[in-house]
Formats: structure tokens, sequence, C-alpha cells
């Protein structure tokens, strides 16, 4: 007789799926095993950002050995703009979907959501969230993407970021 078992460490993404749903009351698909882009429904997603973003600290967090919390920056992207050209060949530029938020950890561990731009989520730091635009005629950010990230600093200065597209 003989058993097997899956050895391999459990990716951050999946440690972040597994965290979300051990408190959720959305129905927990099987946690993904790929580096292949997960895609969740609405009600998955915001279960993930409440648990993950939660309702502040219990203790006092002011002091600087904590600012590893303060470094947290969540971004949620769902953005869909692109240039139509009618019969005439005018061009105007159709935007179904605007909306980029970037969320932020203060003082004592509360959480707050502001209103972004394209460029928060493109370009310095925040390179590595994937979401990219161009200027494409009538357009001046045209381009498709759907997706949350989450960016950190560990206490040692180490940076570390995770991005699900859904």
């Amino acid at each position: 007789m003989s058993a097997a078992f899956d050895a391999r460490p459990a990716s951050p993404l999946v440690r972040l799926y597994d965290a979300a749903y051990a408190q959720s009351a959305v129905s927990r698909a099987p946690a993904p095993r790929t580096d292949e882009p997960i895609r969740l429904p609405a009600p998955a997603k915001d279960a993930i950002l409440h648990n993950v973003v939660g309702e502040g600290a219990d203790i006092d967090i002011s002091d600087p050995v904590f600012d590893f919390v303060r470094s947290i920056r969540v971004f949620d992207v769902d953005w869909w703009e692109y240039d139509h050209e009618n019969q005439h060949g005018d061009h105007d530029c159709r935007r179904w979907k605007q909306r980029v938020r970037v969320g932020t950890y203060g003082l004592q561990g509360d959480f707050s959501w502001r209103d972004g731009e394209p460029g928060d989520a493109q370009s310095g730091d925040a390179a590595w969230f994937g979401f990219h635009t161009r200027a494409d005629n009538s357009c001046s950010h045209a381009g498709r993407f759907r997706g949350v990230g989450v960016e950190w600093r560990d206490h040692e200065g180490n940076r570390g970021y995770e991005v699900v597209r859904y």
C-alpha cells in the first residue's frame, strides 16, 4: 500500500485564495495549481477583497515597525475602452468600463479606496500589474483589463505582489 501527495509548496496566490475562502460564504471551487489567470465571479472577488483588506487593526500599529502594513497597495481595475470607426470613417472612443481604484492602509490599519487613473496602475512601481493601454485614434487609453492586484514591502524591505485577473 502506498500514499501520494503533492509535495510542491502552494504559491502565494493559492494561499491568498485559500485564506479568502476560509471565512467566506461564497462557494469554494478547488484552488488552481497552475500559473494561468484565475477567472473569478464578482461575489468571489468581493469576498477576497473583504478578507484581504478587513476592518482595520485591533492594536496600535502607528510605530514605524509596522510600516510594512502601510506599504500595502491594492489595485482594482475594470477597464474597457476602444476606438470605433463608423461607415463614414469617423472615429469615436467607446468607453464601456472605466474604473481604477487604489486602496491603501492608514496609520492605524484603516483601509480606504481612492479613485485612480490608468497611470496609477501602469507606471513606475505598479508596472508589475500588467494593465496596459495605448493611444488609438480617438482613445487616449484603449485597452481591456479586469483584475485585482496587491503590492507590499515586507519588514525587511523586500517587494512582493500578486495579480488576480477575472
